[in-house]
C-alpha cells in the first residue's frame, strides 16, 4: 500500500513557535526545542517503510526545512488554507489523489516512530481511518484512506476536544476506524518531563 506521510511544521521563527512553553522557557529555548523536535520527527519518519513517502508541510519556506529535506529526501510542500483544519484538509485531499492512504503527523510528536508507525500502517490495510489520540485531548497522528471535509471543519484546534470531536465525525461518517493508545505530544510545560534524558 502506497502511503504519504505529511509532517506538519511551523517555520522556526523566534517568538512564533512553542509559545505555550514561554511560561517556563525563553523564546530562544522555545525555538531550540521546536527545532530539536522537528529534527527528531524527521529522523523517526525517515525510517518508515519503503512504500511510504514523507512530505514536510510547512507554514513558510525556511533554510532549516531545506536542510532537513536534503538530509532525508523529503519533499517540501507549503501549507494551504486559512486555519489548521483547512490546511490538513487540503493535504489529505491532494495526497489521496496519488496514494492509497495518508498519515498526518505533527512536528511535536516524537512518539510516532518504529512499532507505533508500523501498527498504524497495518491497521490502515483493513480500515478507513486510524487515530492516535494525544494525552491533552488532541491527536498525534491521523491516518486516512478516504477524504471527508467534515473531519477538519469547525473544530477547536489546539483544544482538549479535538480527538473527541474527530471520533464523533468518524462515527457519523460510518467509516471503519481504529483508535490506538494515546501518546504524548510536546505542547505544554508539563510535557517537558517526558523529554528528560533526550
Amino acid at each position: 500500500m502506497e502511503v504519504t506521510i505529511c509532517l506538519f511544521a511551523k517555520a522556526p521563527i523566534l517568538g512564533q513557535v512553542k509559545t505555550r512553553m514561554q511560561r517556563v522557557l525563553t523564546p530562544a529555548e522555545c525555538l531550540a526545542l521546536h527545532c530539536k523536535l522537528l529534527e527528531t520527527c524527521c529522523a523517526n519518519l525517515a525510517q518508515a517503510p519503503s512504500a511510504c513517502s514523507v512530505e514536510l508541510h510547512v507554514t513558510a519556506l525556511h533554510s532549516h526545512f531545506a536542510d532537513l529535506s536534503q538530509r532525508h529526501g523529503f519533499a517540501i510542500k507549503q501549507q494551504r488554507g486559512r486555519h489548521l483544519g483547512a490546511r490538513m484538509s487540503h493535504a489529505v485531499r491532494q495526497s489521496l489523489r496519488c496514494a492509497e492512504a495518508v498519515v498526518l503527523v505533527g512536528a511535536d510528536c516524537p512518539s510516532v516512530k518504529g512499532r507505533l508507525l508500523s501498527d498504524m500502517l497495518s491497521h490502515l490495510q483493513t480500515t478507513d481511518a486510524v487515530m492516535i489520540p494525544a494525552h491533552d485531548g488532541g491527536y498525534v497522528a491521523l491516518g486516512l484512506k478516504r477524504y471527508a471535509p467534515e473531519l477538519f471543519c469547525n473544530i477547536a484546534w489546539g483544544s482538549s476536544l479535538v480527538a473527541e470531536e474527530t471520533r464523533r465525525r468518524l462515527e457519523a461518517l460510518q467509516w471503519s476506524w481504529v483508535e490506538m493508545p494515546a501518546q504524548a505530544d510536546i505542547d505544554r510545560p508539563e510535557d517537558l518531563a517526558l523529554l528528560e534524558g533526550d
